[in-house]
């Protein structure tokens, strides 16, 4: 999901999709442990959905695990929020290749070291939801529909 719209920074109203942002988070991220923005597109629906705002924690980017949803600068240096689904070495060093939930084409892969951070709550409906939770349900969900095509399958 490309970081995009408008943030009210407490100082100015920032571009997401912009360089600056990409900057001030960066900056907000080494003087605090998380940040709260507001977050628009669809690519990572069903787990965070258009304008809801989502909670993003410094990580070193050696923590990373797949599964994990990153804040990252892509190389054409916007900001990018997907999901990692492949973390490998190569003669350029570690890439991370990301995607986002609702995706069918992966990212282009990137260095490790353009993880910013790592979104671990969202805010929806005015309740805040960790991740993990919101990742139990969906891979529950989808079990439960995969058992009905195999039996429907069957049938």
């Amino acid at each position: 999901m490309p970081a995009r719209g408008r943030f009210k920074a407490p100082e100015r109203e920032i571009d997401l999709g912009t360089l600056e942002f990409l900057q001030w988070v960066r900056h907000e991220l080494s003087r605090q442990l998380r940040l709260k923005v507001p977050i628009s597109g669809t690519s990572m629906q069903p787990t965070i959905h258009d304008g809801e705002a989502i909670l993003i924690e410094a990580i070193e980017p050696s923590k990373v695990r797949i599964g994990d949803i990153v804040l990252y600068s892509s190389l054409s240096e916007t900001a990018v929020i997907h999901r990692i689904i492949n973390i490998e070495d190569s003669p350029y060093g570690r890439l991370i290749t990301t995607r986002g939930d609702a995706c069918r084409q992966s990212d282009i892969p990137v260095p490790i070291e353009r993880v910013i951070g790592r979104v671990v709550e969202v805010e929806r409906d005015g309740q805040t939801v960790e991740l993990g939770k919101l990742a139990q349900s969906w891979h529950k969900r989808l079990r439960e529909l995969l058992l009905r095509i195999k039996l429907w399958l069957k049938s």
